[in-house]
């Protein structure tokens, strides 16, 4: 690791000669002074290449500091406290000609009354000290001098290690270290393991491809020739896999010809097609003569192993250009750690068949063997027995990567002792590995094959934790406030730009994977491997520190950036911290009253600070961060707390600030206006708007599942470099103007401007200059109503004017226009400008009656027209328009393609797949427009047609036209005249609502894909004459919903591939019965089965043959008194699934096993409900939900209520015995009635209701206590205490009550919990039970994750 790069360290002495030389000339007035300063330059400008050559030797030899002389070490740990005070001393200087200008300026924009007198308060007693200071020694001047003679000291012994350079041309360079590396891990087709471990299956599908031809699709391919690219990080097994495949007996008799190259990092198109024919030719076309001739007979396998370059496109088309004569069924292995590689085969090799396998690691079990035939290699493990529960616990560190299991395994073989053994368990078992020279050659080859200054980046990583969760934006905004990423050339890039190329490098080429999940702030995750990064610690060693709940109270002094992650204060008391420290995290924090005064201790030395995060709960005091941090970029602030208590000035002289990141409850509403005295001193009185050097600014309410926001402020049009505004707020007051965006020409992504109803002068329209935001991606403008008429022409005209004057930059790619009451569009956008447009917007414009000509847009893809009700007509809309939605239109006819004159209808194709038709009151019909082009519409998958009250005409054809149609939403207000077959057979999801009557059979006649069907308010009373209709043999989910005349569906016909039946609103239903349409019996694949809020339904029957049922919730059915699964029933006790009780108990047993697949059971609402046989004879469901079903309730003394003779005759049998896993009661004497009393195995319990009116059964915890792992109470106004049995729930870990306004006190809870949450509870209990105060806390303290609070979830 190079610690200050060669880039760094010469622009460093550059400015700081350059400031030096003008600050001398400025300030110093004693010639002999000056002389002598200025020859110390000189000095120090002569030696600057003679420190550039020996850092960039350093670069290319690409060592680690472990492996530098230590002389060379200590040499350049010196150069880098030289540059890094070279740093601060530039930034100092730079800090004074910023507040001078904060001072100085005269415009007091954001500012009250009170602000302004402050403000001049300030600036008269700065004024006095600069007074006081010009007569004593200039502070700048002294460590000016101090910096240039620390820097020429070290330029002194530069001259020592100019050897150096030599050694760069020397064995010892990168490129020859690079080359031992790859010798040494060279490749050959033999594989080094018989046994191919884990692979097996993996192995076996890939020889089956390798050794077939291909058919169908695939044989359409243009090249004869397959790709297989296998891809996995570094020691997964790719090569092993490849060189089995290689040898496989089928794959051998399958190719005439197998060739193995291993690439490595150089890749050189002679070198490779000169090993493909064992030819030392030189000349590249001659190679390829020589390849395409010895190939272009044979059924050839090619191996690339080891393959790294993801750039050199001409390269690799000269490499693959002889291969692609090969004879059909030839195929190439691509092994590599970089999914860009396998992208750049994909691309080079275009038109063959293509297949990706990405390698993941061994399952637990496979790396358990793996490590056991390592650790015990000449040696029989039988005899060491108490070594084997060792393996599962060390396997399970190793992440299932191969190569590190046998480094490991090779590790514990040297001593088969258990304390060896539990030793390396109880370390991290990846440091350990990491002396291994051949896990280390494997990671270090993808480290040193990064850029320098990506190294920097990746080595930054380190000081966060294990299976941390990174962003881009986090990592991206700390390396540009840490001087890591540099100043783009081309004057446009910005530095973000530059760290996500970095960034994007570090996920092409595997150090950092994505997280496939979404998460609340809509920012995607990444995380890195374990053993890469334990790399990153290695490589970063003296830089960077991350102490994850350890302690160290003595810190390298070399140490630039720490992570501390602990809830113990004591770790900072006696910790000293790095005087040269740059990054500083602080997570997880206990707040206590000693923290303050341990903090501030700490921080005092911590004055050269870019990077500060702080991620703590109930944080009360800001103090730290205040003015003495004047050279922090970065700030970082979460905290949960109510009584935090902001320092008003905190951030007002913070001038080098670049990136703040604000998570604080109640911020969000501070900022819209809402009064709020902790940030009132934020929002209301400058806290910003002279940080002059601000990038990035968000804001965020902890407690709320919300995104990061960007907020607006007055007076924000200071701050030229910010490049988000969320909203811009417009009103017709100073510091609310569209003038604050003359000059912020950075913003990109979007912006949205609001209140435009208030400018006043179209003058500050043309200030705004929206013109040279050149970044920008997105713009809404917006005109607020203000309750003029529709027509209103004062208001036409004057919107009109002003958005004329609202010109946005040409390559803006989203607009969208809302509240404009203008008659026309602007009229740039009617000379199709801004030309790059790709989504256009107007929304609530109800005075435009015309739209800009569509045409000029070349780029079109999205049209979004909504609440438009003067717009009659539209223009032709572009054939790129892949997206097109009208809602709230007056249109009296649909639009047409436009056609150029080289264009025909019969030939041109357009690229729309969406379109919304929705509430057109004046569409009559759909016979003309867009419908009469069908055959142009080749690419439509999605079509909805809805509320167009008048549309009663359909095209001749129909929509049969739409060959690609998959999803079509319909609604018929009137009777509509169609042809018999309207619908295309592609159709797959089909919802149709309103007037169907005698035109449903037409509808659903041919969809030979139909998958889902939704019927919707249907103006029917039966679909018995229809059951023709729905024996669809391909449908899968069936939504009947507020068909309000539907009184009966007896003989409702379905398909047997039915999945999913939903039956919900139908108030008039009376019964459903089910008829299974199978040809070879009478099972079904319903697996779930959902009636709601049908009121008049009385049985649901016919359910008999339901095997796969899953998932069954009826609620709110107030008058259902039975489901039976028999045509015939003889109980009448009204009971939800009942059985006929006049049929043998052996055929009850056997017909109730049907439902043996069932999950999930939810009663809701269901007042008959009286019996609980309904639940009698089912062995397993995952969750059973019962509430408001008071007739389940017989009296109070539930322990006695009589057993029935179907409840006798099913507890013979011993398999019938419940399991239940998840548990939902709205009340907690349910838990007394059969069967839920007998439960055992419940894992989550949840109950509604008080529970001091119906106490929690102590009986039934105890018999669960093994199995529940969660307890969850809602709505207990009235409970005072908790039962003392849960101290023996051994597995609990999550204990919440809600509304808990009476609860006294806690009583002994299990030591497994780890969560818990008291929500609504008195100040007294809060206070009894607060973190490391309370009387109570030592109690609870031991559990992790605890929220007690006034507060309501």
């Amino acid at each position: 690791m190079v610690v200050v790069t060669e880039v760094l360290a010469g622009a460093m002495i550059e400015k700081l000669v350059e400031t030096a030389y003008n600050y001398i000339a400025n300030k110093v007035k004693d010639r002999l002074t000056r002389s002598s300063m200025n020859a110390e330059l000189d000095k120090l400008k002569k030696d600057s290449p003679k420190i550039q050559a020996v850092l960039s030797a350093a670069e290319k030899v690409g060592v680690t500091l472990d492996e530098m002389d230590r002389g060379l070490t200590a040499w350049m740990w010196q150069l880098r406290d030289a540059v890094d005070a070279a740093d601060n001393l530039l930034d100092d200087i730079e800090y004074q000609e910023l507040d001078k200008q904060s001072e100085s300026e005269d415009d007091n924009t954001g500012l009250t009354e009170k602000g302004k007198k402050r403000r001049y308060t300030d600036f008269i007693s700065k004024y006095t000290m600069k007074i006081k200071r010009a007569l004593i020694d200039d502070p700048i001047l002294v460590r000016l001098r101090e910096v240039v003679k620390e820097l020429d000291g070290v330029a002194a012994r530069v001259g020592d290690f100019v050897q150096l350079v030599a050694l760069s041309e020397q064995c010892a360079s990168r490129d020859n270290k690079r080359a031992e590396i790859a010798r040494d891990r060279e490749t050959g087709f033999l594989p080094t393991e018989k046994i191919l471990f884990g692979r097996v299956e993996e192995k076996e599908e890939l020889t089956k491809w390798l050794s077939s031809s291909r058919s169908g699709e695939e044989s359409k391919s243009e090249s004869s020739v397959s790709i297989l690219a296998i891809v996995g990080v570094g020691g997964i097994g790719k090569t092993s896999l490849a060189q089995h495949l290689y040898n496989d007996k089928n794959v051998e008799e399958y190719f005439s010809k197998r060739i193995w190259i291993c690439v490595s990092n150089t890749f050189d198109v002679s070198i490779i097609l000169g090993q493909i024919v064992r030819s030392s030719e030189q000349s590249l076309s001659i190679l390829q003569e020589e390849v395409k001739k010895e190939l272009s007979p044979e059924r050839f396998l090619l191996v690339l192993d080891d393959v790294w370059d993801d750039k050199k496109t001409d390269c690799w088309k000269k490499l693959v250009v002889p291969l692609q004569y090969g004879k059909s069924g030839s195929k190439i292995i691509l092994t590599t750690r970089m999914d860009s590689v396998a992208k750049m085969a994909r691309v080079v090799m275009e038109g063959s068949e293509y297949r990706p396998h990405n390698l993941k690691g061994l399952d637990m079990e496979t790396s358990a063997l793996l490590l056991d035939k390592h650790a015990f290699v000449g040696f029989n493990r039988a005899d060491y027995s108490q070594l084997q529960p060792v393996i599962m616990d060390v396997a399970e560190k190793l992440g299932g990567v191969p190569l590190l299991i046998k480094a490991v395994g090779g590790v514990l073989n040297g001593n088969l002792e258990l304390g060896h053994w539990r030793h390396i368990l109880n370390s991290n078992a990846m440091n350990l590995t990491m002396d291994d020279k051949k896990v280390l050659n494997v990671l270090k080859l993808s480290y040193q094959n990064l850029p320098t200054k990506v190294q920097s980046c990746f080595r930054f990583c380190s000081i966060f934790p294990e299976d941390y969760r990174y962003t881009e934006e986090e990592l991206v905004g700390m390396w540009v406030a840490l001087g890591m990423i540099p100043q783009s050339q081309n004057g446009y890039e910005q530095p973000e730009d530059v760290g996500k190329d970095y960034f994007n490098i570090l996920v092409r080429k595997s150090f950092l994977i994505i997280v496939n999940r979404e998460f609340d702030d809509g920012r995607k995750r990444y995380v890195m491997h374990d053993c890469m990064h334990q790399m990153a610690c290695i490589v970063s060693k003296g830089e960077c520190l991350g102490m994850n709940n350890i302690n160290l109270k003595e810190i390298a002094e070399t140490i630039r950036h720490l992570f501390i992650k602990s809830k113990d204060v004591s770790v900072l008391a006696d910790m000293c911290p790095p005087r040269n420290l740059q990054t500083l995290i602080m997570e997880e924090f206990d707040w206590n009253e000693e923290f303050p005064p341990t903090l501030n201790k700490f921080f005092k030395r911590l004055i050269n600070l870019r990077v500060l995060k702080l991620h703590w709960s109930k944080m009360d005091d800001l103090s730290v961060v205040n003015a003495d941090l004047q050279h922090l970029r970065y700030v970082d602030i979460y905290n949960d707390s109510h009584t935090l208590q902001l320092i008003p000035n905190c951030f007002r002289k913070l001038y080098h600030l670049q990136v703040i990141y604000l998570a604080l409850p109640g911020i969000e509403n501070a900022f819209a206006g809402e009064h709020n005295p902790i940030y009132s001193e934020l929002t209301m009185h400058g806290a910003f708007f002279k940080l002059l050097k601000l990038r990035h600014f968000y804001i965020r309410d902890p407690n709320k599942r919300s995104w990061w926001l960007s907020p607006f402020f007055p007076g924000i049009g200071r701050l030229k470099l910010l490049q988000e505004i969320g909203i811009f707020t417009l009103k017709d007051e100073d510091g609310y103007k569209l003038n604050e965006l003359t000059n912020m020409n950075n913003l990109n992504s979007s912006l949205k401007i609001t209140g435009l109803e208030s400018v006043k002068n179209y003058e500050e329209a043309k200030e705004a200059r929206l013109t040279d935001k050149k970044r920008l991606y997105s713009l809404t403008l917006e005109w607020m109503s203000n309750g003029s008429p529709i027509g209103d022409n004062s208001r036409s005209e004057s919107d009109a004017q002003l958005a004329n004057f609202l010109e946005p930059p040409s390559n803006l790619n989203e607009l969208t226009i809302q509240g404009y009451a203008g008659l026309r569009p602007p009229c740039w956008l009617e000379i199709g400008y801004p030309k790059y447009l790709v989504s256009l917007s107007f929304i609530d414009c109800d005075g435009m009656s015309q739209l800009p000509h569509l045409r000029c847009f070349r780029f079109l893809k999205f049209i979004r027209l909504l609440n438009l009700p003067l717009l009659m007509q539209m223009p032709p809309v572009p054939l790129c328009l892949e997206k097109l939605k009208i809602e709230g239109v007056g249109l009296v006819s649909l639009p047409t393609f436009w056609l150029d004159s080289e264009s025909t209808s019969l030939i041109a194709s357009s690229s729309l797949s969406s379109l919304v038709i929705s509430n057109c009151p004046n569409l009559r019909s759909l016979a003309e427009g867009l419908f009469q082009q069908q055959n142009m519409m080749t690419a439509l998958e999605e079509l909805e047609i809805t509320k167009c009250k008048e549309l009663v005409s359909f095209p001749d054809a129909g929509l049969i036209g739409l060959i690609s149609l998959k999803s079509l939403q319909i609604q018929f207000n009137q009777s509509p005249s169609m042809p018999d077959n309207l619908l295309p057979p592609s159709l797959n999801k089909l919802i149709i609502s309103g007037q169907v009557e005698g035109v449903f059979h037409n509808l659903l006649s041919g969809l030979t894909s139909l998958s889902f069907l939704h019927l919707i308010e249907l103006n029917v009373t039966s679909l018995s004459q229809e059951n023709y209709s729905l024996k669809l043999a391909t449908l899968e989910d069936l939504k009947i919903e507020k068909c309000g005349n539907l009184k009966s569906l007896d003989d409702l016909y379905v398909a047997a591939s039915l999945q999913q039946l939903a039956i919900e609103a139908c108030s008039k239903l009376e019964v459903v019965a089910l008829q299974i349409e199978n040809d070879q019996g009478s099972s079904s694949a319903l697996r779930k089965l959902n009636i709601e809020a049908c009121d008049e339904l009385k049985s649901v029957e016919n359910l008999y043959g339901l095997i796969s049922l899953k998932n069954i919730c009826i609620a709110h059915c107030p008058n259902l008194s039975s489901v039976n699964r028999y045509l015939k029933s003889d109980d009448n006790q009204g009971i939800m699934l009942s059985i006929s009780n006049n049929n043998s108990s052996a055929k009850n047993r056997s017909e109730i096993r049907e439902l043996r697949d069932l999950e999930s059971l939810r009663f809701t609402n269901c007042a008959d409900l009286a019996s609980w046989s309904f639940i009698i004879g089912l062995k397993s469901v995952y969750q059973l939900y019962i509430s408001k079903c008071p007739k389940l309730l017989v009296g109070e003394a539930q322990e006695e209520k009589p057993v029935t003779k179907a409840e006798r005759e099913f507890s013979k049998d011993e398999d019938n015995t419940l399991s239940v896993t998840n548990l939902v009661v709205d009340c907690a004497s349910l838990l007394h009635c059969h069967p839920l009393r007998n439960l055992t195995s419940v894992q989550q319990l949840r109950i509604f209701g008080d529970l001091q009116l119906h106490p929690l059964a102590e009986f039934f915890l105890l018999q669960n206590r093994t199995s529940l792992r969660e307890i969850v109470q809602y709505d207990c106004p009235h409970l005072e205490f908790l039962p003392a049995c849960l101290r023996d729930l051994t597995v609990l870990q999550m204990l919440c009550i809600w509304n808990a306004k009476k609860l006294k006190s806690l009583p002994e809870l299990p030591r497994s919990l780890q969560y818990l949450q008291i929500y609504g509870c008195t100040s007294e209990f809060e206070r009894l039970y607060r973190k490391n105060t309370g009387e109570n806390w030592s109690k609870i303290a031991y559990i992790s994750n605890v929220c007690i609070t006034q507060d309501q979830w």
